[in-house]
C-alpha cells in the first residue's frame, strides 16, 4: 500500500511538470540485414499458436484451444514436455485467456483471465498453481486490457473509456487498496476528436514494456509508426516518431507497425510487420517480417529481415536466440542465432548469394549477383540512378522499388541501397558496420504545397534533435537544385555493447517541381567510399512524377 502511494505521489509531481516531451524525428535507420533461420521438428505441436514465451531452460507455447492450452518444451532441444490449463467454469480452469497479456514475471507464467491474474511456475514434469488473484472490478478498470505486471502487486493496462487528449495508461494495485493512477495522453486534433471511443482506442493501441530492474516503460503503438518510452514514474521522457514507412497509402486500421515487443534487461525485441492484416491474408507465405532490437533509451540498435512468416517469436538470453512459430507453417519451430559474435554469419542477402539472382548483362533495376564489378542501374517508374560499383539493392528493396507512401502533404517513393561485401571489408574488432545509400523522391499532394517551406521544416527537424552530434547545414543552388546540405554524427551501442559513431550527409532540394532527399552514412568507411556515393547521387535522373 505505502509503495502504491508512492507512486501515486510521483504521478502527481511529473503531472505538473513541463509538457515537453523531449519528442525525436527517427530518419535515419541501421541497414536492415536479413537472418537465416534454422528449422526445428516440434512433436505435439500447437493446433493454434497464438503466443511463444521463454523463461529459463524452458518454451511456452499458448494453443488457444480449450484444453491443453500451455504446451511446455525444454530448451535449447525444444523437447516436448507436457501440456496444461484448460477453458472452464472449475476452480482450476481459466475463463478466458488474454495473449496480449501472456508474461514472465519473477519465475513464473503469468495469465490474465479477464478477471483474475493466476501465476504457474513451471517444473520438469508438471506446471503448479502458485497464485490466483481476483482483480478488484471499479470504474474504469472495466474492462482491463493489455495487462502487464509491474511489481507483485501493482499492474499497468490501457484505458478502455479513452478520450482525445486524455491519458492511456492505468497503474492498479491487485488488491483495489489505493486509487488507480493514469498516465500518457493522447492527442486532441480534429481527426481524433471525430472519433468514437472504441475508434480510438482501436486507433492508438499499442503494446507495453517493462525493464524488470530500472522500472522504465515503452509503448509500441500498432497502426501508428510512434513509440514511448516513460520513466518508471510515468514521465514521458522520449517520444519516437519514425519518418520511414514504405508502403502505399493505408488504413490506420489495418496497417500494422510493430507488434510482440519482448523486453530483456539491455534490449526490446519488437516484431515490424509493414502490412496490412489483408495482404498477409492474401499472400501469407510471403510474409516477412523484420525484428527491430532497441535500447531502453529510444535508440535503435539493430533491424533484421526474418526469412520466414514468423507470427510470434521470444528471446531467451540463457542461450542467445531467438526462437518463432509461424501460424502458416505446421510441425516446425524456427531457430536464430542472436550471439553478436556470430550474427555476421547468419546475415545473407547483402553480401552472400541466398536472396541474389545473377544476370550476365549489365542490370538495368536488377539485383545483380554478389562480387559483380558491373554497376548497377538502380531504377524504378519514378527515377534511374547509376550506382557505384559493389553496391546492390537493400534486402527486399527490389521487390517493393515502386511502393508509394503518403505522408505530411507529399507522396514518397524511397530507395535504399548498400554495398555487398561491406561486411567482410569492415569487420574490425568492434563488429560490423556498413555503409547505406539512401533516396526519397517526393511530390506534393495538393497543387499549393510550399516546397520552400517544407525544405526548411525537414532541416528544422533535424537541428532539433539533440542526439545528433556537430550537425551542420549549408544551403546550395546548382545544376543539382536548390536546397540543403546536412552532415552530423550520430551514436549507437550494438547488443555487445559496443559504441559506434556514423557519420551521414543529407541533401534535401527541389528540383524540377520534385523533393529530393539523398542520405548516404557509414562508419569507418565514410571517407573511403564518399566521392563515389556523391558521384552516383549526381546520376540521378526524374522519369515522371510519384503519385
Amino acid at each position: 500500500m505505502r509503495k502504491f502511494l508512492v507512486y501515486a505521489a510521483l504521478f502527481l509531481l511529473f503531472s505538473c511538470q513541463s509538457k515537453n516531451s523531449n519528442r525525436i524525428l527517427m530518419q535515419d535507420f541501421p541497414e536492415l540485414s536479413t537472418l537465416r533461420s534454422e528449422e526445428r521438428s516440434l512433436s505435439d505441436f500447437p493446433l493454434l499458436p497464438s503466443k511463444l514465451l521463454a523463461m529459463n531452460d524452458k518454451a511456452i507455447v499458448f494453443d488457444n484451444g480449450e484444453t491443453g492450452l500451455f504446451k511446455v518444451y525444454s530448451l535449447p532441444d525444444f523437447g516436448f514436455l507436457y501440456s496444461f490449463g484448460e477453458i472452464g467454469e472449475g476452480p482450476d480452469q481459466l475463463k478466458f485467456v488474454d495473449q496480449n497479456s501472456l508474461q514472465v514475471h519473477n519465475q513464473a507464467i503469468v495469465v490474465f483471465t479477464g478477471e483474475e491474474i493466476v501465476k504457474y511456475t513451471l517444473d520438469l514434469t508438471y506446471a503448479e498453481e502458485i497464485q490466483r488473484t481476483k482483480l478488484p472490478m471499479l470504474g474504469s478498470l472495466l474492462p482491463i486490457n493489455r495487462l502487464v505486471l509491474l511489481t507483485d502487486s501493482l499492474f499497468i493496462s490501457d484505458i478502455w473509456e479513452v478520450r482525445p487528449g486524455g491519458a492511456e495508461h492505468q497503474i492498479s494495485d491487485v488488491k483495489g487498496q489505493a486509487s488507480v493512477v493514469h498516465f500518457g495522453k493522447l492527442p486532441q486534433d480534429a481527426s481524433t476528436n471525430r472519433l468514437e471511443q472504441s475508434e480510438l482506442y482501436r486507433r492508438y493501441l499499442k503494446s507495453l514494456v517493462v525493464n524488470r530492474e530500472s522500472g522504465k516503460m515503452v509503448s509500441f503503438y500498432i497502426h501508428e509508426n510512434l513509440i514511448r518510452y516513460y520513466s518508471k514514474e510515468g514521465y514521458l521522457v522520449r517520444e519516437v516518431e519514425v519518418d520511414f514507412f514504405n508502403g502505399r497509402d493505408i488504413d490506420r486500421n489495418d496497417f500494422t507497425f510493430r507488434v510482440e515487443p519482448v523486453a530483456t534487461k539491455d534490449f526490446i525485441y519488437v516484431m515490424y510487420i509493414g502490412r496490412s492484416k489483408q495482404e498477409i491474408i492474401d499472400e501469407p507465405m510471403d510474409f516477412r517480417p523484420q525484428i527491430e532490437i532497441w535500447d531502453w533509451d529510444g535508440n535503435l540498435i539493430r533491424r533484421y529481415l526474418l526469412d520466414q512468416p514468423i507470427t510470434t517469436f521470444a528471446v531467451s538470453d540463457d542461450y542467445k536466440k531467438l526462437y518463432g512459430i509461424s501460424f502458416f507453417k505446421e510441425d516446425v519451430l524456427f531457430e536464430y542465432d542472436l550471439n553478436p559474435l556470430d550474427v555476421a554469419s547468419s546475415i545473407v542477402g547483402n553480401h552472400g548469394e541466398d536472396l541474389l539472382q545473377s544476370t550476365t548483362q549489365k542490370p538495368r533495376g536488377e539485383i545483380r549477383k554478389s562480387g559483380s564489378t558491373q554497376k548497377v542501374v538502380a531504377e524504378n517508374d519514378f527515377y534511374s540512378m547509376e550506382l557505384p560499383i559493389g553496391w546492390n539493392y537493400a534486402t527486399n528493396m527490389f521487390k517493393e522499388r515502386n511502393l508509394i507512401s503518403e505522408q505530411n502533404g507529399v507522396y514518397t517513393n524511397y530507395g535504399g541501397y548498400v554495398m555487398e561485401n561491406h561486411l567482410v571489408e569492415s569487420k574490425v574488432e568492434n563488429g560490423a558496420c556498413g555503409a547505406s545509400m539512401q533516396i526519397w523522391v517526393s511530390s506534393p499532394v495538393t497543387l499549393n504545397f510550399d516546397i520552400p517551406s517544407y525544405l526548411r521544416s525537414r532541416v528544422e527537424g533535424f537541428r532539433s534533435n539533440n542526439d545528433l552530434l556537430d550537425l551542420t547545414v549549408r544551403e546550395f543552388s546548382d545544376s543539382l537544385g536548390e536546397g540543403y546540405i546536412i552532415r552530423y554524427r550520430s551514436r549507437s551501442v550494438d547488443p555487445k555493447g559496443n559504441t559506434q559513431h556514423h557519420i551521414w550527409e543529407r541533401a534535401i532540394y527541389e528540383k524540377d517541381g520534385a523533393i529530393i532527399q539523398t542520405s548516404f552514412g557509414s562508419c569507418e568507411l565514410f571517407d573511403r567510399y564518399y566521392e563515389e556515393v556523391r558521384e552516383s547521387f549526381a546520376t540521378l535522373r526524374l522519369k515522371k512524377k510519384v503519385q
